[in-house]
């Protein structure tokens, strides 16, 4: 009970893990390399997807956060999710501070039976959650977009 108590204190107090200052979910900002937020988010927008910057980051380890379909975007309505699925697919990318060790090349993995595809290149992690008559499609496009933007890094 004693547990219980100490926990939604924590919660309803605003319990911050890590870092003065930052909220669960917060992206931690900062530079990024060899992508930086600023050369991302205008590589994707040239490339024809409506991303914006998310103040929420799905786990510590970001830096930056981009979306197309979340609710902490201010510019952002939730009827907006679906017919950004249907255009490009829901889209989300994790930039990190340095490279996973993943090279230029874009990897793409998919667990069967997941609605999310994972695409991966130096320090970007993008998941797509294509809409099911176009998959195949928003899939490539997103790979080929982010393997575009990375060869520009080379």
């Amino acid at each position: 009970m004693l547990v219980l108590v100490l926990v939604l204190a924590a919660l309803l107090t605003g319990c911050r893990h890590g870092e003065p200052g930052r909220d669960i979910g917060d992206c931690r900002g900062g530079e990024t390399a060899p992508f930086t937020v600023e050369e991302l988010l205008e590589g994707m927008r040239a490339a024809g997807y409506d991303m914006y910057l998310d103040p929420r980051c799905p786990d510590d380890s970001g830096s930056w956060e981009l979306s197309n379909t979340s609710i902490y975007v201010p510019e952002l309505r939730p009827e907006d999710f679906g017919r950004a699925q249907v255009r490009e697919g829901a889209i989300s990318c994790t930039l990190y501070d340095v490279t996973s060790g993943q090279g230029a090349t874009v990897m793409v993995t998919h667990f069967e039976g997941e609605d999310w595809t994972t695409l991966l290149t130096l320090n970007v992690s993008c998941n797509i959650e294509p809409d099911p008559a176009r998959a195949k499609q928003q899939i490539e496009s997103l790979e080929r977009t982010l393997n575009e933007l990375a060869a520009a890094q080379s």
